[in-house]
């Protein structure tokens, strides 16, 4: 059987739900971001799952290996910008749970309401994201 990557985004409801502790809302943060971004990833990429980079080329004909997370963020903002927004905010809330013990952003101290824009940045995005 084969795993379904928007089952992290039940994870993230549950946690939303019952969660009490600021690692459960850290760890709602990620379910939610690699939820999306999982979807994300094998739409566009197909041929090359799981890659940590994709190959790109860049100026005058080089190519260029770009990590595969930048590579779905600027895919996903090239197809639609408001989409993108969001899924980078979303990405920014998780590189932000999964490596700060202490937010540099001020307005990230409270994980209960980091973990609440999560997860309504993906209910909002979650259908556009599944249909590129």
């Amino acid at each position: 059987m084969t795993f379904n990557p928007l089952d992290f985004l039940t994870v993230a409801e549950n946690l939303h739900q019952n969660g009490k502790l600021e690692a459960e809302f850290h760890t709602l943060v990620g379910r939610a971001y690699y939820a999306l971004f999982l979807v994300a990833r094998d739409r566009l990429f197909p041929s090359a799952v799981p890659p940590r980079s994709i190959r790109r080329r860049a100026a005058r004909g080089r190519a260029k290996d770009i990590p595969i997370h930048k590579a779905v963020l600027d895919e996903v903002s090239r197809r639609n910008s408001a989409v993108g927004g969001k899924f980078e905010r979303l990405h920014v809330l998780r590189i932000t749970a999964d490596y700060y013990r202490q937010p540099q952003d001020t307005t990230m101290l409270d994980w209960r309401a980091n973990a609440q824009e999560a997860l309504l940045i993906s209910r909002n995005i979650v259908k556009r994201i599944c249909s590129i």
